[in-house]
């Protein structure tokens, strides 16, 4: 019985990663990739950091609010080191790092 159990639990854990993997979708994965290249120097690997001390941290922050933030910054409307970075992405890229981020939390 007590083998059962754990060749049952073990299953379960497995079938649970392997689902939990196979639910990334392409958006997230495209902004795990362009997060990690991109802002997790200063945002911390799972966007957990103050970058420089300042900024907010932006893995409690609503995706609507990460977009506007990166097209402001984008724009110029706000100064600080990551805006070159910021300048080269598109809207869909924006998307995608502010969907990547809903999952960090």
């Amino acid at each position: 019985m007590k083998k059962l159990l754990l060749a049952s639990t073990f299953f379960a854990a497995t079938l649970s990663i392997q689902t939990a993997t196979a639910e990334v979708s392409p958006l997230v994965a495209q902004g795990e990739q362009i997060f990690h290249q991109n802002c997790a120097t200063c945002h911390g690997r799972h966007g957990e950091k103050k970058a420089f001390g300042r900024s907010a941290v932006i893995n409690t922050l609503d995706e609507a609010t990460i977009i506007q933030a990166l097209k402001d910054r984008k724009a110029g409307l706000i100064q600080g080191a990551g805006n070159p970075v910021k300048a080269r992405l598109n809207e869909e890229q924006m998307k995608a790092v502010a969907a990547y981020l809903q999952t960090q939390r």
